[in-house]
Formats: structure tokens, C-alpha cells, sequence
């Protein structure tokens, strides 16, 4: 999945759906239900303007996907059957938990009468876990966790340029260097147990 990451940034940024999904024996490729990542007329980055600050769009994003992350990793806790994915599953609910409520924190501080902004990648911050019986429910797990942290990979990168305040910049080096590991690792439990490369 996302052999070239230069590519799929591209890909990110010009608006085009995400590549399919590899899949492996005893996983049916049939089977396997691509999640979509983004949509054709869903703007793809936070570009700031006098009236929407970047900081501000950054925030809302970045509190969209988190709370897509809680979301797709309280499924993890209750339904994983590798207990090494439960875990790491519960660790996305208590720091991306945590991020949210400092997110919050800047946007009340910083932005108070700022309106959320309502132009939010809706597409990129409601990522799935397919419905399909026929695929192993961690294998889908794993799938839609890499494809919801290479998108905040992509934002967190341009906050890490384009960011006023200090404290988002760090934020958004923390979220690059997380799940730049997190995707290491659930690729290689993906190698390990359905035998499907990165």
C-alpha cells in the first residue's frame, strides 16, 4: 500500500482517490473493499486566508482526523483478535484523547470567536473500516489505520512549515514521528500475519 509516498502526497494534494488496497492469500482479493480517501470536489489541505487563519483550519483538521482515529481505534479494543492491536489500539484513544482536548485548549485561547470551519476534508476525516466478512477484521483494521495516518502525515507536514504558533509546529512533528512509526509497525504485523508487504 503507498509503495511511493512522494507520489501519494501528489495524489493527496491534486484531490485523486487512494491506490488499492493489496491483499493476500487466505485474504479473498475479491473481497477486499477499497476505503475511500479522498473526494473529487473535497478541498484536500487547510489554506489559510484573513478570515481563516492556517493555525485555525489546521486545528479543525487535525481535531477531525483525531476524533476519526478514536473512532476507528475504539473498534480495534473491542473487536481485534491480535491483542498486540487492542494495545496499540487503546494507545490511539489516550494520546490522540489527549491531543484533542489541547487542540481545544488553542483553538478557546487563540480563536474564540472564530467559527469552526465548515469546508473540513469530509472524506479524509471519515475514514472507515469496510464491512466485509469475508476479510479478517485486522487485516481491514490495519488497512484503514495506515490510510487515516498517511493523510495526517500529509497535513502535519505542512504545519510544520506553515504554522504560527510554536506549539502547533511541535504538535505536528510529534504527529509525523508517530505515525511514521505506527505505519512501520502495522505494516510489518500486516507482513506477519497475512503475509502482504508494505
Amino acid at each position: 500500500m503507498f509503495k511511493y509516498p512522494f507520489i501519494f502526497i501528489i495524489c493527496l494534494l491534486a484531490g485523486c482517490a487512494s491506490a488499492p488496497t493489496p491483499t493476500a492469500a487466505p485474504v479473498s482479493e475479491a473481497a477486499v473493499t477499497v476505503t475511500p480517501i479522498i473526494g473529487d470536489t473535497t478541498p484536500v489541505v487547510p489554506v489559510g486566508t484573513l478570515s481563516s487563519p492556517f493555525d485555525a483550519l489546521f486545528i479543525d483538521t487535525m481535531t477531525a482526523l483525531h476524533t476519526n482515529a478514536v473512532t476507528l481505534a475504539q473498534s480495534g479494543v473491542d473487536d481485534s483478535e491480535h491483542e498486540e492491536l487492542r494495545t496499540f489500539a487503546q494507545g490511539i484513544i489516550d494520546t490522540q484523547g489527549a491531543q484533542i482536548e489541547q487542540m481545544n485548549e488553542w483553538r478557546t485561547a487563540w480563536y474564540a470567536d472564530l467559527q469552526p470551519s465548515t469546508t473540513l476534508l469530509t472524506n479524509v476525516t471519515n475514514v472507515q473500516i469496510p464491512e466485509n466478512s469475508e476479510v479478517p477484521f485486522d487485516f481491514r483494521f490495519i488497512n484503514a489505520v495506515i490510510d487515516h495516518h498517511r493523510v495526517s502525515i500529509a497535513i502535519a507536514q505542512l504545519a510544520q512549515s506553515q504554522a504560527e504558533h510554536p506549539e502547533l509546529r511541535t504538535l505536528a512533528e510529534e504527529i509525523v514521528a508517530d505515525y511514521t512509526a505506527a505505519i512501520t509497525q502495522l505494516e510489518a504485523w500486516r507482513q506477519t500475519w497475512f503475509d502482504v508487504s508494505g
